[in-house]
């Protein structure tokens, strides 16, 4: 199975044609937030992805509100917004949470996914992923210089629920990087797209 994943598009037409030139080669597609620039056109973004006639799983970045995208991606039946929620697409599980990518700390994330932990227990064996806006913390996903800006609160959810794969984004000098955490693959697809075979 193939799967498209990007993030921090922030409304780039150069952006969109490369992932409408990728979506028709995978299964469905994952945003990591930051489709818009300060929601700018928000529901025409959603509507060109929604053409895509791929299913398109997306969370809120910095950029969107989370209640407006909840909002307009009801009226599109290609896209489903899944900040704070739990989902299984084809045997894949989803998890998705608008981390705050200007935060160490994202307290309300920890208290989402301590809430999931039985239910992400009952998919071992599945192949599950998170989606993140944020990075996590102290990764090549989160340098900047010589600093971290990621979020802990992600790193520790990685190394508590093992999840197979992390896509986040919000730092833009890090697109298309990977790393590892443990056995978790963290990757920062980048605002064109990036193809991911499972």
């Amino acid at each position: 199975m193939n799967i498209l994943a990007f993030t921090d598009v922030h409304g780039s037409e150069k952006s969109l044609r490369s992932i409408e030139k990728l979506a028709p080669k995978v299964d469905f597609c994952v945003c990591s937030g930051d489709i818009s620039m300060f929601e700018t056109n928000l529901e025409g973004l959603i509507r060109r992805l929604n053409k895509l006639k791929k299913m398109t799983y997306i969370i809120p970045g910095n950029h969107e509100d989370e209640m407006t995208l909840e909002y307009v991606c009801k009226k599109y039946p290609f896209v489903q917004n899944i900040h704070r929620k739990l989902i299984v697409h084809e045997g894949i599980v989803l998890m998705g949470y608008a981390t705050s990518g200007f935060s160490l700390t994202d307290h309300s994330f920890e208290r989402f996914y301590q809430k999931k932990r039985e239910q992400w227990k009952k998919y071992n064996g599945k192949m599950r992923i998170l989606l993140s806006h944020a990075p996590p913390f102290k990764t090549k996903l989160d340098k900047l210089g010589k600093s971290f800006v990621g979020n802990n609160s992600v790193t520790r959810f990685i190394r508590s629920f093992h999840p197979d794969m992390v896509f986040c984004g919000h730092i833009h000098e890090n697109f298309e990087k990977k790393d590892r955490i443990n056995q978790t693959q963290i990757i920062n697809p980048g605002n064109k797209g990036m193809i991911i075979t499972l």
